[in-house]
């Protein structure tokens, strides 16, 4: 009767810790590895293990010729689990760029003004004081 005590909980030990192809292949840090198990996921449809390996490996294949193809599938995993990311730009003429910030700033500073106006209108304050 001892000994199951210690088998069941020495199983489970077991059985909990091993590791799946996925944590193994992020561990090992070996590209095409990742490359090849992000592709796999991809087309099977897990889509958020795929998008975490892409996301891994996506600066190394910048600029070859497998980077492109990377990146559209990175961007589509992205897009299918409803992961949006706003662009942090609104738009850029030339070197320009407006950003979502910048507008929150100048909207914030121009309800203050109109605020600070009405509230010095109400009041019986003049520029001479």
């Amino acid at each position: 009767m001892n000994l199951r005590l210690l088998v069941i909980p020495f199983m489970s030990l077991v059985l909990f810790s091993s590791c799946s192809e996925y944590q193994k292949v992020l561990r090992k840090n070996d590209v095409k590895e990742m490359y090849d198990l992000a592709n796999s996921y991809y087309e099977q449809g897990d889509y958020v293990k795929a998008k975490r390996l892409f996301e891994v490996i996506a600066p190394k294949y910048a600029g070859r010729p497998q980077g492109e193809r990377l990146s559209f599938f990175f961007a589509n995993a992205q897009y299918l689990t409803g992961s949006y990311y706003l662009s942090p730009v609104i738009f850029s003429v030339g070197p320009l760029s407006v950003r979502w910030y910048g507008l929150m700033y100048l909207v914030g500073f121009i309800a203050a003004y109109l605020l600070a106006q009405k509230r010095l209108s109400q009041t019986n304050w003049s520029r001479e004081q």
